[in-house]
């Protein structure tokens, strides 16, 4: 699928870096000509910007269904925009790219990013596409803590936020991915030849893929125990002969600092996270505390849980569940396109 790209000269990090960052992204529908009806869509720690307009299962079930003329998010209505973040390997700027005074990648000496820096780079792209509101952002998984990051960063140009299989606060998983990939054959301090990881990643990704449901749904699709396996490990294969071992650092320690817990109060805009029930990573155990913190910082917010047996690929795989819901999250901001596209008429 093709990808369009933003170049931002010279950005800023957090961290007082400054890098040259090129932004790869996907656009469905058309920018109205006061630049409110756009929404952005925001990704998972191993997917990209085309994880909503792709047919993979593998990139949180893929939200496809979810995306389109006439879907929930309708592209007929909305201007739809999804950028691959800094750090990843799908065409934005990461470890993978050129380090520009080494001429080599940028390996492990890539800059450290948090969701500030996403979230800066992503601001700037919409600003150079006439983006001046957003009606909402829509993020799953890490996509979740992007879109909280935005709807404290820059309050008054987010007004609704949905955070699908996420939390306020990052997470740190037992056992170190880091130890995992420096112990490995061929990670050469950081600076793997080709094909060196792609064992030890599609290993990695079976384990996932499996812990994140994608089985229970191949078996609920009526393949069988061996035809399961094998599909995943199809996905995992394809997944690891593209992902860059580092990005995956790289992202991860943004992920596990991530924090916005007691910065709620700081967000103007309408708020739903959505759980399943089956989930591992983001079990619904984490909404009692969200809620209560959300009561107390004054946060207009909702939670909704998903009954779902497909765990952290549920919002794609269990899309239908769920459609409805965000259907009528984004009812408000829908009747209020129709009725100022109506109002050019009067």
């Amino acid at each position: 699928m093709h990808s369009l790209k933003f170049e931002i000269p010279e950005f800023k990090m957090a961290c007082g870096d400054k890098i040259s960052v090129e932004v790869a992204y996907h656009t469905e529908g058309k920018l109205n000509a006061d630049g409110s009806n756009a929404i952005l869509l925001t990704h998972g720690y191993t997917s990209s910007h085309n994880f909503a307009f792709s047919d993979t299962q593998a990139s949180e079930g893929s939200w496809r269904n979810l995306v389109g003329p006439g879907k929930a998010i309708d592209t007929e209505l909305y201007y739809v925009i999804c950028s691959n973040a800094l750090g990843s390997c799908y065409g934005t700027t990461g470890p993978s790219s050129l380090n520009p005074k080494t001429g080599q990648s940028y390996g492990t000496d890539f800059p450290k990013i948090t969701f500030v820096d996403i979230v800066n780079v992503q601001e700037q792209l919409l600003s150079s596409l006439g983006v001046l509101t957003l009606q909402a952002i829509i993020g799953v998984s890490m996509g979740g803590f992007q879109a909280l990051q935005w709807a404290v960063s820059f309050p008054k140009k987010v007004k609704n936020i949905f955070v699908a299989l996420s939390s306020i606060k990052g997470i740190k998983r037992p056992g170190s991915l880091a130890e995992v990939l420096k112990a490995a054959d061929g990670w050469n301090c950081g600076r793997p030849q080709p094909g060196a990881l792609t064992a030890v990643l599609k290993n990695l990704r079976e384990k996932t893929l499996l812990e994140y449901g994608l089985k229970q749904w191949a078996l609920d699709q009526g393949q069988s125990e061996e035809e399961s396996i094998n599909y995943i490990r199809c996905l995992a294969g394809r997944w690891a002969a593209e992902f860059d071992p580092n990005s995956l650092l790289v992202l991860r320690q943004a992920i596990e600092s991530f924090d916005v817990s007691e910065k709620l109060n700081e967000i103007r805009a309408r708020t739903m996270f959505m759980f399943s029930t089956t989930d591992k990573l983001f079990p619904p155990s984490l909404s009692q505390e969200i809620e209560r913190r959300a009561r107390t910082a004054g946060l207009q917010s909702e939670i909704f849980i998903l009954e779902s047996r497909y765990g952290h690929l549920a919002s794609g795989l269990d899309w239908k569940k769920w459609e409805l819901k965000l259907k009528k999250f984004l009812e408000p901001i829908k009747d209020s396109q129709i009725n100022a596209r109506n109002a050019q008429f009067f």
